[in-house]
């Protein structure tokens, strides 16, 4: 783990001695307490009760420093000191916006992350694009208002895609909110939920449910997750399992009404010399009258890669993959010397891949259109990474089929 130092073993100093004092040093912007309810222990503990791999894991997940140290100092024969030394990342990040897809084309634009503005870890997100999909949105997220780990977020959108699938312009405004918290004391185990509105315009008759072009979506998701990783961005080791549920419509008025079930496996075993063996299962069922432009494509970055995007599309996917990955250049911390470019952490992994999925249903056209075998796409690749904070994960992509397609997919963020 690039950026982190935890020197002498895991599992701590001797049990029988306590925990006198808690030291951190380097905070700048952020608040004591949003490192200290990290830590697991307080003064007075026994120091058994100290794992530093554990303490420097969560202080990651934070996504606030470049530069993580913790340590242990004897005090006396009875007592020691937890000390832990951090380097915040630039609270502004400006970072390019870069997408291809089939359905809209090349999109390039730009962002501002505005992260930890009152030194709480909150962030405030705007983002400008253009081309292929044109439009901006604004995000605010705080992930520990109270309690255990309450969250909540707001957001609100507005972008005109062009649908090369379907020969139309998409025209949409959405806004939502979301809220969260943990359910076991460990964190694993966390319930979230929220609520949104999206209104949709097409350019051409027929591409709505509703018959003057104008759909609008009312929204209410819940989710359950058992999560046991130990990095959310880039796993080594643990397991992601949700399950969640979004109704769209019914009694919650709108002019689209149906339900999306979705139930997320992924597994993480590390290997030697830091590669992971990573593997995923996903499932999505959409009962209902499934708008098209709703409907799960079978290609793209996060189903099947290198699967042309328009090849097929339907209300329901049963996707699985696996990917190899190991680090071509170690993340570390690095200052280049620019404003708000200092004090940042970078890195480059590799992965090569294997993905297998089928979609099928289609309500919209009035068919049952059941799943057979004939519906199943596989894909062979490999893929660059690269970490960094603005953007957490760019992921490259090439992608054979057995169709004996290639793809090339740009994504941010992991697949899984």
């Amino acid at each position: 783990m690039a950026g982190l130092a935890s020197p002498g073993s895991a599992a701590g100093p001797d049990p029988a001695l306590r925990v006198a004092a808690i030291e951190v040093d380097g905070l700048r912007r952020t608040r004591l307490e949003i490192v200290t309810r990290e830590l697991g222990v307080v003064p007075g503990d026994p120091a058994s009760r100290i794992d530093r791999d554990v303490i420097a894991t969560r202080l990651e997940n934070l996504g606030l420093f470049s530069v993580i140290e913790v340590r242990t100092e004897d005090v006396d024969s009875a007592t020691v000191t937890l000390a832990v030394r951090v380097r915040e990342r630039p609270r502004l990040l400006p970072y390019p916006i870069a997408a291809l897809s089939e359905k809209s084309g090349v999109t390039g634009g730009a962002a501002l992350l505005y992260s930890n503005p009152t030194g709480r870890n909150d962030r405030f997100e705007a983002a400008l694009s253009l081309g292929g999909v044109r439009g901006a949105h604004v995000r605010y997220a705080n992930p520990w208002l109270a309690g255990n780990h309450l969250s909540a977020g707001i957001s609100a959108s507005f972008y005109r895609e062009e649908n090369r699938y379907e020969g139309f312009t998409e025209e949409t405004f959405g806004a939502g909110v979301t809220g969260g918290s943990y359910l076991t004391a460990d964190g694993a185990l966390r319930l979230s939920g929220g609520a949104s509105y999206l209104a949709l315009r097409a350019s051409e008759p027929g591409e709505t449910i509703s018959p003057d072009n104008r759909d609008r979506i009312h929204a209410v998701a819940a989710s359950l997750a058992h999560d046991t990783r130990d990095l959310y961005r880039n796993p080594h080791r643990g397991h992601r399992h949700a399950a969640g549920v979004v109704v769209n419509g019914y009694g919650l008025g709108g002019t689209v009404d149906y339900t999306q079930w979705t139930l997320d496996l992924r597994h993480f075993h590390p290997r030697a010399r830091g590669r992971t063996l990573a593997v995923a299962a996903r499932g999505v069922a959409q009962p209902g009258l499934v708008p098209g432009y709703r409907q799960l494509q079978l290609g793209g970055a996060n189903m099947v890669r290198g699967v042309p995007g328009a090849a097929r599309a339907g209300d329901h996917a049963l996707v699985a993959s696996v990917e190899w990955r190991f680090d071509v250049a170690a993340r570390r911390s690095m200052d280049l010397g620019l404003w708000m470019l200092d004090r940042i952490d970078v890195g480059i992994a590799g992965a090569v891949f294997a993905d297998a999925g089928a979609v099928y249903g289609q309500s919209a056209e009035g068919l049952h259109d059941p799943l057979t075998w004939s519906d199943v796409a596989v894909s062979v690749g490999g893929g660059l990474r690269l970490l960094v904070p603005w953007v957490d994960v760019l992921r490259l992509d090439v992608a054979v089929t057995d169709a004996g397609t290639v793809g090339v997919e740009l994504a941010q963020g992991m697949k899984f």
